[in-house]
């Protein structure tokens, strides 16, 4: 006597293993890349950021202490005149 029965295809359980791979993989990465932020950022942006601060407000007062209205972009450690 022969098998007469069809194959199953793609059943419940293979969606189930489908969306817990990929969700295992997505978790996965968000971890690794977690782990590896922490790891490598010290967290120390400047050595002395209170003065930063007052540097960069100092620099806004001398930008916009000129005699003709102008626009400045301030980027940190450089100052950017357009000139309209």
């Amino acid at each position: 006597m022969t098998d007469t029965t069809a194959p199953r295809g793609f059943t419940g359980w293979h969606m189930l293993a489908t969306m817990l791979t990929f969700f295992a993989i997505v978790v996965g990465a968000n971890v690794y890349l977690s782990v590896e932020a922490i790891r490598t950022w010290t967290g120390l942006v400047v050595d002395k950021s209170q003065q930063a601060g007052l540097d960069f407000n100092d620099k806004v007062q001398r930008a916009l202490a000129g005699a003709v209205p102008r626009k400045v972009i301030i980027v940190p450690d450089r100052l950017v005149n357009l000139v309209a």
